[in-house]
């Protein structure tokens, strides 16, 4: 097909033909590279639910090797960092996943959670903020959730009781919405807003000792002292590590002079705290339980 042609052209269709055999190559080298590191990530993903954490990351770190540009496997390598306590590995893995996909709402809520753990505080709520925003309510409730503990955290209650709010009513079903509101809302004056955040936890999420516990301190801090322990009790039945309930009992025995209730419950708050208890914790119990004739 060629033998009719000049010199030059002969010269001019060799040249094309080799830069369009080397175009080929190098377009099935893409989608081969792309392959190969999709296998690295789908295996990192299997090797991360079965828990093999470090051969996960080397997987997904393989497949970032492969495509620096591979928004997923950053994200995915984030959170494994962050399963793993490493967050500050964690967060830059996330940081660059947005940077490449920055409009992935769940990396966001995932990056301000990361925040919260460095103490980084003022960077949680600018990702967060955006976060909650998400038209993915799963996404958004989450979100608010970690608000809420930021903003607390912060010492602004006002805005951690009202990051709270619109996560109960994102997903009025989820009890740790609820619990959590609940906690804010004991930093207030709104004790029975507490309460009623607490109880609607427990109705939705029955069996969990610390609800309970948390309801009876919304009950003590309304000195409401018969529903508090009655609160205490049924935390420590269901959940008998509750410590921190078992103390609560022992003090609202003692003031209500059932000296043998009091004496059992501070025995029991030395147990359940066990090497947990500071020594000036358990130093307190213990003359709290002098006192009461015990020993």
């Amino acid at each position: 097909m060629l033998s009719g042609l000049s010199e030059v052209q002969l010269f001019m269709a060799k040249k094309f033909a080799l830069v369009s055999g080397l175009g080929l190559l190098l377009s099935l080298g893409k989608p081969a590279m792309a392959d190969e590191a999709s296998d690295h990530y789908n295996t990192g993903l299997l090797l991360k639910r079965e828990g093999k954490l470090v051969e996960a990351a080397a997987e997904l770190n393989k497949a970032i090797e492969l495509r620096p540009e591979f928004a997923a496997a950053h994200f995915t390598l984030g959170n494994l960092y962050r399963q793993q306590g490493h967050y500050d590995k964690a967060a830059v893995s996330i940081e660059h996943s947005l940077r490449i996909s920055p409009k992935n709402d769940l990396a966001l809520a995932n990056l301000g959670a990361v925040y919260l753990r460095l103490d980084k505080l003022d960077k949680a709520v600018e990702v967060l903020d955006q976060a909650a925003l998400s038209k993915d309510d799963e996404v958004s409730f989450e979100a608010l959730l970690t608000l809420g503990v930021v903003h607390r955290k912060k010492g602004d209650v006002v805005k951690a009781v009202a990051a709270l709010k619109l996560a109960t009513e994102k997903k009025p079903g989820e009890a740790q919405g609820w619990t959590n509101l609940g906690i804010a809302l004991n930093r207030t004056e709104d004790k029975e807003g507490a309460v009623v955040a607490f109880k609607k936890a427990i109705l939705l999420k029955p069996g969990v000792g610390e609800s309970y516990f948390n309801l009876g301190v919304a009950h003590r801090r309304l000195r409401q002292v018969d529903e508090a322990i009655a609160a205490y009790e049924k935390a420590v039945s269901l959940d008998p590590t509750q410590a921190g309930a078992y103390y609560d009992l022992g003090i609202l025995f003692s003031q209500q002079k059932e000296n043998d209730k009091a004496l059992l419950a501070f025995k029991n708050y030395l147990k359940a705290g066990g090497s947990k208890l500071t020594e000036k914790d358990r130093k307190d119990a213990e003359e709290r339980i002098a006192s009461l004739g015990g020993k």
